[in-house]
């Protein structure tokens, strides 16, 4: 299957439909994902722990924003065995380029996994979304009937970069529910 889309610039940047935990615990909509959305550790570890250790992260493009000359976005497309599991999308200042290089250098390695090695970076709480069944981004993931985002930024001396992860429905039962393995 050829990649689908990525989030679009707007709906990362935008915090209109973002929640935080407490406010995903309040709403009786979402209340019962929550522990499926708030695991503890990194999501590759999470979603290695489904699938053996066979995880795989594709970039899919990497490089300046054409609006946004001093912010780099990253995508990439994560799978579990052939599945895919995910999609996630990295804005990155220019200013933490110029001071955490190796960021220019990920190629297909999880980001996460680099960034929690990292002494400097300090790492914010989680936002949730859901998102609309309208989405284009449905289009990654065929059947599904909804898709979750999750956003945190890791802050650095020199700036902040944000991750945002779109995640199917399935998945996030499965990692609630310990299956697969």
């Amino acid at each position: 299957m050829p990649p689908g889309p990525h989030p679009p610039l707007q709906f990362i940047l935008d915090d209109t439909n973002w929640l935080s935990y407490p406010q995903l615990q309040q709403s009786a909509e979402y209340q019962q994902h929550c522990e499926s959305l708030s695991w503890k550790g990194l999501f590759t570890e999470q979603l290695a722990a489904l699938a053996s250790g066979a995880i795989r992260v594709d970039l899919v493009r990497q490089g300046t924003i054409l609006d946004m000359p001093d912010m780099n976005r990253r995508d990439v497309r994560i799978h579990v065995g052939d599945s895919l599991a995910a999609i996630a999308s990295t804005l990155i200042s220019e200013q933490v380029l110029q001071s955490e290089f190796w960021l220019n250098t990920l190629g297909n390695q999880p980001i996460g996994e680099m960034l929690e090695k990292k002494l400097g970076a300090r790492r914010t709480n989680i936002r949730y979304a859901v998102l609309p069944s309208h989405s284009e981004l449905f289009a990654n993931f065929p059947g599904e009937s909804a898709l979750w985002a999750r956003r945190y930024r890791y802050q650095f001396d020199s700036g902040d970069l944000s991750i945002t992860e779109i995640i199917p429905d399935s998945i996030v039962q499965r990692l609630f529910n310990g299956a697969g393995g």
